[in-house]
């Protein structure tokens, strides 16, 4: 079993590190930590994206939304499956690939799209842009910063 995992992992992250014609491959964002660059909106107060092998951890505040969760209950499906809805959220199954300048992120409930437009900053689909903090996912750090924000509300 032990020979079967491994094979199956090597096999696993051979494919992710795969290259495409323009250079992107899935392992570009796998393990990493990116926080908002630029928001043609002005709307993020804090704004980061983590992603592990497994899941992508999404932390969105925005300036003029409250922090308290009880006053953001209902949640529209639109802004969570893009990764847009305020609070921390985590989504499992988490699986990137790769097509032309785009990475498609996808998990259980999530799907956003990223243009490649340096080797640290991507751009999602509505025009936010990420740049790259760790290499590394920092799920643990999203959630405690969250609940730092939140604190005081409960």
């Amino acid at each position: 079993v032990a020979t079967v995992s491994l094979i199956f992992f090597a096999y696993q992250n051979y494919l992710n590190s795969q290259t495409n014609a323009q250079g992107l491959h899935p392992n570009d964002l796998y393990d990493s930590h990116w926080e908002v660059h630029f928001d043609p909106t002005h709307s993020h107060d804090q704004s980061f994206l983590s992603f592990s092998n497994a899941s992508a951890v999404v932390l969105n505040q925005y300036k003029g939304w409250p922090a308290d969760e009880s006053l953001l209950e209902e949640r529209d499906d639109d802004l969570l499956s893009s990764g847009l809805e305020a609070g921390v959220h985590e989504f499992d199954n988490l699986d990137i690939s790769v097509f032309g300048q785009h990475y498609i992120v996808s998990a259980d409930g999530l799907q956003m799209e990223f243009t490649r437009l340096s080797d640290s900053i991507i751009r999602n689909s509505e025009g936010i842009e990420f740049y790259r903090v760790l290499d590394e996912s920092a799920h643990d750090s999203l959630f405690w910063i969250h609940e730092q924000m939140t604190e005081g509300y409960e």
